[in-house]
């Protein structure tokens, strides 16, 4: 991970029973990479569920993140995965 970040706002947060909702990746040398979640709400309870969001950036320093490729699910789907 090229930032400290989560690790500095979870030790923060932590005294208020708290931390930072973490996504894990797998990057291009088996690793994993962890990156601040990013949430999306459903707005309409009867609508479809939204697209996830994978961060290119750490949203509290502005580092870059190496994200991994992939592909939107509709392609995945037409694939057979």
């Amino acid at each position: 991970m090229p930032c400290t970040c989560i690790a500095v706002i979870d030790e923060k947060l932590a005294p208020m029973n708290g931390r930072l909702g973490v996504r894990f990746t797998a990057e291009r040398a088996g690793t994993l990479l962890s990156t601040a979640l990013l949430v999306v709400e459903k707005v309409n309870p009867r609508g479809k569920k939204p697209p996830g969001l994978l961060a290119k950036f750490c949203p509290i320093c502005g580092t870059a993140y190496e994200p991994p490729e992939t592909q939107p699910i509709e392609a995945a789907d037409a694939e057979g995965h």
